[in-house]
């Protein structure tokens, strides 16, 4: 599946290395919120691309967003203390931070030995705060939707509860407006 539908005049999707240059020239000239765009779908489709990742980490950098830049450099050989810190300050708890890293397999996946070291250190920190084994691939994000943050929680749920309310609502006044209807027609015959 292409980044965010991207498809050639064929219809096929489009490769990952020309989404990728889009999205460098896209950042270049300035347009960074498409290049987010553009990188986020990549990023949910190749998760464990690290150069993917690192480019998504310029383009939150370059909108002044420090916890996604340090979000998506986490793994990379070089990466800003500030912006771990505010990734590490945004999500305190290990095992979170595993899940929204949407990293989907274990550590040995990783291309380079400084991503491999991090992620088993994160484990390893994980399972020491909760007293359990903790593999990534039973965390991870589901899709690219909201870049991988909280997938809805409470909010979710209260979205849902408005929504069947709403729904009982528009049941309820069509049977009242068809019992009505059907009085009207009764009167009128008898």
């Amino acid at each position: 599946m292409a980044a965010l539908g991207a498809r050639t005049e064929e219809g096929s999707p489009v490769p990952r290395d020309v989404t990728l240059a889009r999205a460098r020239a896209e950042l270049a000239s300035g347009s960074v919120p498409m290049a987010t765009q553009r990188l986020r779908g990549l990023a949910g489709t190749f998760p464990l691309d690290l150069e993917i990742r690192a480019q998504l980490a310029e383009a939150y950098r370059a909108q002044g967003n420090l916890v996604q830049a340090g979000r998506w450099a986490y793994l990379s050989d070089h990466r800003d203390a500030t912006e771990t810190a505010a990734f590490e300050r945004a999500t305190p708890d290990p095992r979170e931070r595993m899940r929204v890293l949407g990293w989907p397999a274990d550590e040995e996946a990783a291309s380079t030995p400084t991503a491999v070291q991090r992620l088993t250190a994160l484990r390893a920190a994980a399972e020491e705060r909760h007293g359990a084994p903790v593999r990534y691939s039973d965390l991870c994000w589901s899709g690219n939707g909201a870049e991988g943050e909280d997938s809805g929680g409470w909010l979710e749920a209260l979205g849902c509860a408005a929504v069947a309310g709403l729904l009982v609502i528009v049941v309820g006044l069509f049977l009242l407006g068809t019992l009505h209807g059907a009085w009207i027609v009764a009167r009128w015959l008898f």
